[in-house]
């Protein structure tokens, strides 16, 4: 399901969706392909203590973006 939304909300990944179907791959396959790249995404998300942030664009096309980086600590589960 996450696949789905991305190939439709995600501009990057519509790309790569539009990409994999002009090559003529089924569309199974090319939805597929998305859901690993989600799942890389992710995991280096969570490898680097990285949180996702979307990219907002300025009116001049650029990105004002800042990286966030948090320490493990931040996401050690206390009991």
């Amino acid at each position: 399901m996450p696949a789905l939304v991305a190939t439709r909300d995600n501009k990057d990944m519509k790309t790569m969706y539009q990409r994999l179907i002009a090559k003529g791959k089924p569309p199974k396959i090319a939805i597929t392909a998305i859901m690993r790249k989600l799942i890389i995404l992710a995991n280096t998300l969570v490898k680097q203590g990285r949180i996702w942030i979307k990219k907002r664009l300025d009116q001049n096309g650029y990105s004002n973006l800042k990286i966030c980086y948090f320490a493990k600590d931040d996401f050690s589960r206390q009991d």
